[in-house]
C-alpha cells in the first residue's frame, strides 16, 4: 500500500498526482482520502465552522489583490494566507497576525512558514502524526519525506522515531532555497537545491524499481 501525506488537501493531491489507488492524507493530517471517500478528523470537526468564519473575516480586513497582495488557499478546518506578493510583506504579516489573534485567540493553532500563514484547528494532528497513523494502520515498510518548511519537520522527526523503533526504513530529504528555514535541512538525512532535483530522484528511484 502506497500512500501520500501532505499539507495540501487531500483531493488536491489526488488530482495532481492522478493515481485513485493511493490513501492521502492531507491538510497537514486533518484529511484522509482513501477508497473514494474522504474524511475529515473527528477532533477537528468541531472547529470547521469557527475556521471557515474567521477565513471570512480575514478575507473582508485583508483584500486578495490589490494593496494587500495575498492569496488565500481555503481548506476543511484551515486556511492559508501566502503574502509573498504584498508590497510590505513583512508589515502584512505582523498585521494579519495580530488581527487574527485578536479574534481567534488560541481557538485555532497558527504555523509560519516561508512567506505563509498557516491557521489551522487547535489540535493535536500534523503530518507527523499522520505519518506515524499511516505507518502503523498500513503496515508501511518505508517512508520518505520530502519536504522544504517547517510544516514538514513533524514529518521528519515521525519517521525518524518510526525507524529508530524499527517499525519502518525512513529517509528524509530537504529542499533547500534562500528561503529555506535552517532547520529543516538540519533534519535531514540530504539536502536537495529545489524542486527540478526533486522531479529527478523521483525518475532515478522510479527506474531503480522497476
Amino acid at each position: 500500500m502506497v500512500s501520500v501525506v501532505t499539507g495540501r488537501p487531500a483531493l488536491q493531491a489526488r488530482d495532481i498526482l492522478g493515481v485513485d489507488e493511493l490513501v492521502y492524507a492531507g491538510n497537514h493530517g486533518l484529511e484522509l482520502l482513501q477508497d473514494g471517500r474522504l474524511e475529515v478528523a473527528r477532533e477537528a470537526r468541531g472547529h470547521l465552522e469557527a475556521v471557515s468564519r474567521l477565513l471570512e473575516l480575514v478575507r473582508t480586513a485583508f483584500p486578495e489583490e490589490g494593496e494587500e497582495g495575498l492569496v488565500f488557499e481555503e481548506k476543511a478546518g484551515s486556511f492559508a494566507v501566502h503574502y509573498r506578493l504584498a508590497a510590505d510583506p513583512e508589515g502584512v504579516r505582523r498585521r494579519l497576525l495580530r488581527f487574527i489573534e485578536a479574534r481567534a485567540g488560541d481557538d485555532v493553532k497558527l504555523i509560519m512558514g516561508k512567506e505563509v500563514v498557516n491557521v489551522l484547528a487547535p489540535v493535536d494532528l500534523n503530518k507527523g502524526t499522520a505519518l506515524t497513523d499511516l505507518s502503523r494502520r498500513r503496515r508501511l515498510a518505508a517512508a520518505m519525506v520530502m519536504g522544504d518548511d517547517v510544516t514538514d519537520l513533524d514529518a521528519f522527526r515521525a519517521s525518524r522515531a518510526l525507524e529508530d523503533a524499527g517499525e519502518i526504513r525512513g529517509l528524509r530529504v530537504a529542499v533547500v532555497d534562500g528561503e529555506s528555514p535552517p532547520e529543516v535541512a538540519a533534519a535531514a538525512d540530504y539536502t536537495l537545491s529545489g524542486v527540478p532535483q526533486v522531479e529527478r530522484v523521483l525518475s532515478w528511484l522510479e527506474e531503480r524499481t522497476r
